[in-house]
């Protein structure tokens, strides 16, 4: 007898149509605005999860929510003062006095720091 020789055997479905994989597109449009939540969240309530909390939902849908622009200004409202404050800081620093000139905004800061200067040698 001779020696058995393997061969490859094709399956049935061999010239049958395969139908495409979907594709499945993720949109990240994350806004200049939805990054600088996402930052105060981080820094002043202990991450998204924090704010997750907080808000009722999700870590996920919470940062599906800041990726697409979805969340409410009004779930903001929600969050602590401390957030807010964080979150207005961050805003004046990205479209703020941060963008101006810097003699322009040496000329909005020196009276301030007057009258700071003034008010703790009084």
């Amino acid at each position: 007898m001779g020696a058995a020789v393997a061969t490859k055997v094709e399956g049935l479905d061999v010239g049958r149509p395969r139908p495409a994989k979907a594709q499945i597109a993720v949109q990240r449009c994350q806004s200049r605005v939805g990054r600088l939540i996402g930052e105060a969240m981080r820094r002043a309530e202990g991450g998204q999860k924090g704010a997750a909390i907080t808000l009722r939902r999700d870590q996920a849908q919470l940062s599906r929510e800041l990726l697409t622009g979805a969340l409410r200004v009004r779930d903001l409202d929600d969050l602590s003062d401390a957030f807010r404050a964080e979150l207005a800081q961050l805003l004046e620093h990205e479209y703020g006095g941060a963008r101006l000139d810097p003699r322009e905004r040496a000329r909005q800061l020196i009276p301030q720091l007057v009258e700071v200067i003034l008010e703790a040698t009084r």
